[in-house]
């Protein structure tokens, strides 16, 4: 058992090195720009509660993830009835300002589209998307983490990406071509 101050030196870490991470899981699973905040605070409480299961050997982001997606369900079950004009660009992020404005619009639309698109993707996919697609973890790891079966993590990363390309076709008749958004696998 760590000292509580070599536990509380790795939570100030944790949170210093994550919290724009979380910020934007907390996103893409669906939480309310004007709720990310409080979100974010929220799974970090709970990281701090659950410190002792983090595995410190590899990358903590797979557990903060989890938390988060956790944290958005039960955001989105309070906030279901609630009704507000949202700007998806409100998330906090770090900006490179030497980018030309036209850039940056552009990068803020596509951001918008992946946004709209993926919270038409089932929430018990979209995790498994955004962990593996965005995130890059594998699915091993993954499936240990929702505790579910490896074959059935697969399942669910092959039907979100058919449910995401389709949401994103749909989302992008607009005029925003598909393949602008590089990420986005066959």
């Amino acid at each position: 058992m760590e000292s509580e101050t070599e536990r509380l030196e790795l939570f100030r870490k944790l949170f210093r090195e994550n919290f724009l991470y979380v910020c934007a899981c907390l996103r893409r699973f669906g939480v309310h720009a004007s709720d990310v905040e409080d979100a974010a605070h929220e799974v970090f409480l709970t990281a701090h509660r659950r410190l002792d299961s983090l595995d410190t050997v590899d990358s903590p982001r797979p557990w903060l993830a989890k938390i988060a997606y956790l944290t958005a369900l039960s955001s989105r079950r309070r906030t279901e009835h609630r009704i507000e004009v949202t700007d998806p660009g409100a998330l906090p992020e770090l900006e490179d300002h030497r980018l030309r404005p036209d850039k940056l619009l552009e990068l803020e639309e596509d951001r918008s589209l992946v946004l709209d698109a993926l919270q038409r993707v089932p929430a018990e996919r979209r995790i498994v998307f955004v962990m593996h697609d965005i995130d890059g973890h594998d699915i091993p790891r993954i499936a240990a983490l929702l505790s579910i079966p490896v074959n059935t993590a697969y399942s669910r990363l092959r039907l979100a990406r058919a449910d995401f390309r389709e949401a994103l076709e749909r989302v992008t008749r607009r005029g925003t071509p598909i393949a602008r958004l590089g990420f986005v696998k066959g």
